[in-house]
């Protein structure tokens, strides 16, 4: 199913402003220091105010389901169905549905996600750009949105 047949559904203005804040935090790095993956599991981390770990070797790039799962459950994040696109979810672009390609997350405004290029590194985005070129998505939810209020 497309991505663009979910519907945009916000979360509370403090969430909202803790998320924007975080993602902020990581504007104009560059992609060599943070990757798709590496930026998504970092902005998690500054939204639920825990420590900011690059791990060099942490590339979505190849990745399988398998560990992709073993890092969602790490993170407690859920696939949720193509019904509501929040702040804070995370999607999963793949050309296949063996392995995933690239990742964003979205922003606090309306149809906006956050993520990493080697073009532009770390940047705000429209969400109908990012998904050119990929033939599914995936969305996942991080389970712990209401406590993102630092």
């Amino acid at each position: 199913m497309p991505l663009f047949n979910a519907c945009w559904q916000p979360i509370p203005p403090r969430q909202c402003k803790a998320l924007d804040s975080a993602l902020q935090r990581f504007k104009g790095e560059k992609y060599y220091d943070f990757n798709c993956l590496q930026f998504i599991l970092n902005a998690l981390n500054a939204v639920r105010g825990n420590p900011i770990y690059v791990d060099p070797n942490l590339t979505l790039e190849g990745l399988t389901w398998v560990p992709i799962r073993k890092l969602m459950r790490q993170y407690e994040i859920d696939i949720v169905p193509h019904v509501f696109l929040e702040p804070g979810d995370i999607v999963i672009f793949s050309e296949d549905s063996n392995e995933g390609k690239h990742a964003v997350m979205v922003g606090a405004k309306h149809n906006t996600v956050w993520h990493s290029t080697e073009e532009k590194g770390v940047h705000e985005g429209h969400i109908q750009d990012v998904s050119d070129g990929f033939s599914s998505s995936t969305i996942c939810r991080p389970k712990d949105k209401e406590l993102w209020t630092t």
